[in-house]
């Protein structure tokens, strides 16, 4: 694993996307899953990233993102209240709710209805096969018609004269007079990618963290809603706030058992133009390679008992040692380079995790806040659990039904 993460001569060689041609035209030229990390272009846009998801950023983004959260889970349960046998189609409410925060977070305005549609049409394509015309059709005007949009958001934007929120200011401040990016076409793809980003995956992440405290331990809400309580009765901090958040250690730790238990998928795919060695194999030009985090996360040496359901593996021990006696407590905290890597490894990696794990805890724990239980329904396999889309991402499908308890 060190080998491969950190030779130079990898590095510089293994750099070639394996993704299909018809993803790598619709994630454009200026997608960075499609360029090489030597690439100028690439090396703008991480530094980018570095800017648009480090602390200070989503300092700047908790507000719009807890607001929304409160708006929807304030829906979910008059809902409930109203019909108390209402089946939720969590999914596709969730991947709505996670393209709304992104897109006031990164265009400063929420999208109408069409809009939704157009983003889960340009998601269809990037994940169509070649011979679904259609399908990528579809996906080729519903990204032309969302950079028109974007491209409108951000002048609009940068001349001042709009309704932008805090969060999306930040984020055209940050765009507004930088280096290589003075191109209308790079700037409105960029902002539609940065909107397309992660929404299916952290609508997967919230859907996962409830399948797996329903599988593998119920009581689990207690710990949740305890240390929500906890925040709350602080003083000095309010849900608002960042560091209301970054304590919130139980939840951020249901998140990454879920994500290790059941995780979306493999990495992205890479080849060689050259034929090179690996640790004594020979790799042919043209092979694609990838580290997998599948593997990883069910490996004894990284994770003790690494079948089970243990989230204190991510909580660090307290420092009067009260929590000393678990013994998972902080185990995962301080892995290796290279051990844990739920949205890719190197150049490549998801540089969004932090944004959707903050996304996701809030509505974990607002949820184990507003429901003393949930049910699932529709579109569960014969054990109860909830049935996935296998090819190419491992999410829940649409049809999966939730009933939910109002906490009384």
């Amino acid at each position: 694993m060190k080998e491969f993460t950190s030779g130079v001569e990898l590095k510089s060689k293994v750099i070639v996307s394996a993704l299909p041609d018809t993803f790598k035209e619709l994630h454009t030229k200026w997608g960075t899953l499609n360029l090489d990390s030597n690439d100028s272009v690439f090396k703008e846009a991480r530094r980018l990233f570095a800017e648009t998801f480090n602390k200070n950023a989503l300092m700047q983004y908790t507000y719009l993102i807890n607001e929304e959260t409160d708006n929807y889970i304030e829906n979910l349960t008059q809902r409930v209240q109203a019909n108390p046998n209402e089946e939720i189609l969590l999914v596709p409410e969730l991947k709505d709710l996670c393209l709304q925060i992104f897109s006031k977070i990164f265009s400063g305005k929420g999208l109408s209805d069409e809009q939704v549609q157009m983003f889960n049409d340009y998601n269809d394509a990037l994940l169509a096969l070649p011979f679904e015309k259609k399908k990528l059709e579809k996906g080729r005007v519903a990204l032309e018609t969302l950079k028109g949009e974007m491209i409108a958001r951000f002048k609009e934007s940068v001349r001042g004269g709009d309704n932008r929120n805090t969060a999306g200011k930040f984020f055209s401040d940050i765009i507004a007079d930088r280096e290589g990016f003075e191109d209308d076409d790079r700037i409105a793809s960029v902002i539609v990618l940065f909107v397309w980003g992660a929404y299916i995956e952290c609508a997967s992440l919230m859907v996962n963290s409830m399948t797996a405290i329903t599988k593998y331990d119920a009581n689990y809400t207690d710990k949740i809603l305890a240390e929500l309580q906890e925040q709350d009765s602080k003083s000095g901090i309010e849900s608002s706030d960042f560091a209301f958040w970054s304590d919130m250690h139980e939840t951020l730790g249901v998140l990454r058992e879920s994500l290790r238990l059941i995780p979306p998928g493999g990495g992205t795919p890479r080849y060689s133009e050259v034929d090179f060695e690996f640790q004594g194999y020979r790799i042919p030009a043209g092979t694609a390679v990838m580290m997998d985090p599948r593997i990883g996360n069910t490996d004894p040496n990284l994770f003790t008992d690494p079948e089970m359901f243990a989230p204190t593996r991510w909580v660090p021990n307290k420092s009067d040692g009260a929590n000393s006696g678990c013994p998972f407590q902080g185990t995962a905290v301080k892995l290796g380079v290279g051990s844990w890597f739920p949205g890719g490894f190197g150049a490549h990696q998801c540089p969004g995790i932090p944004l959707a794990e903050l996304t996701s805890k809030m509505f974990l724990a607002k949820t184990v806040k507003a429901f003393d239980g949930w049910t699932f329904k529709s579109g569960v396999d014969d054990n109860g659990n909830p049935k996935f889309v296998e090819v190419p991402i491992k999410i829940p499908s649409d049809d999966f039904g939730v009933k939910f308890s109002v906490r009384q």
